[in-house]
């Protein structure tokens, strides 16, 4: 017995890297799938030099060789290759999922897209791209699912954060657009309990075509994204009943996890707060939160 037998879950950038791997992981554990991936092509510099970005062209084959994967190994599963940056994308992948299986007992929103670009560098139409795909595809994706689910009695949402932990250079517009999928998680899981569905979100570290031109290819040796995908696993399957509205972070080589929140002390004064008293109260009012590992981050050099 599988932990999804019977099970349709549909993952979307599931073509490549982290996506590719959730496939393999929840076909081999019994599911359905639904393979959705644009195959977006990316530009990048020299490994550890943090410049990426996406450009113009696309692969539609990356997700039917993943479907081939799982079916040559007896697995069931089809491909979409759905642009997700828009609802009316989110709503084919979804339609097509139903048509094909009748059910969606799993949406794992996946896809992304990663542009590095400094303050100064930063560019209207690429920053509406980022937010466009994270904020506009998660939302629309869980609105195209979200009746059927409520039909079917409840379902399970896995959105996924960012690994690269609260920033770093170049990362301003990745990372609100990350920011944005937290906080959608946590808002449709209050919305969806009533429905008994369940949405939680994971902070992958995984070696991508997209992480190591930024960390280099030394720190991501062991950035395995089975990792990543036994968390999708365990947040999408039954083993996490009752948990919702949570985000689980990932510290590779997989040997630590922890739940990364927005946490807060409530710390009260028998007088109005003032910047002075606030100066001598500052650490009873912070989370006290362990440093993060240390990690070599990249100058954002142009390419050679």
């Amino acid at each position: 017995m599988g932990l999804m037998d019977g099970k349709v879950v549909v993952v979307t950038g599931g073509g490549r890297g982290i996506g590719r791997s959730h496939c393999l992981h929840f076909a081999a554990e019994g599911a359905k799938v639904v393979v959705n991936d644009l195959g977006i092509e990316v530009k990048s510099g020299t490994d550890g030099s943090g410049r990426t970005q996406p450009i113009d062209e696309k692969d539609t084959s990356v997700a039917d060789q993943v479907v081939k994967e799982i079916t040559d190994g007896g697995g069931e599963a089809i491909a979409d290759h759905s642009d997700l940056s828009t609802f009316a994308g989110g709503k084919t992948l979804i339609d097509k999922a139903l048509a094909e299986y009748g059910r969606v007992d799993s949406l794992i929103n996946n896809h992304g897209t990663l542009t590095i670009m400094r303050i100064d560098e930063l560019d209207e139409e690429k920053v509406r791209r980022e937010l466009a795909v994270h904020i506009i595809g998660y939302l629309g994706t869980t609105k195209a699912v979200w009746q059927s689910m409520i039909d079917r009695g409840g379902g399970t949402i896995v959105n996924t954060g960012s690994g690269f932990g609260g920033g770093g250079p170049g990362l301003a517009a990745y990372m609100a657009a990350k920011a944005g999928v937290f906080a959608l998680t946590r808002d449709t899981a209050y919305e969806g309990a009533e429905f008994g569905i369940r949405c939680n979100s994971l902070t992958p570290a995984a070696r991508t075509r997209l992480s190591v031109p930024y960390w280099g290819d030394d720190q991501t040796e062991d950035w395995d994204p089975k990792w990543a995908s036994r968390i999708a696993l365990f947040l999408a399957s039954n083993l996490s009943e009752g948990i919702t509205g949570r985000q689980i972070s990932l510290t590779a080589p997989g040997d630590s996890t922890r739940e990364w929140v927005i946490a807060s002390r409530v710390t009260t004064i028998d007088v109005d707060w003032t910047p002075e008293l606030l100066a001598e109260r500052i650490d009873d009012v912070f989370e006290p939160v362990e440093p993060p590992r240390i990690r070599r981050v990249p100058t954002l050099s142009e390419p050679a």
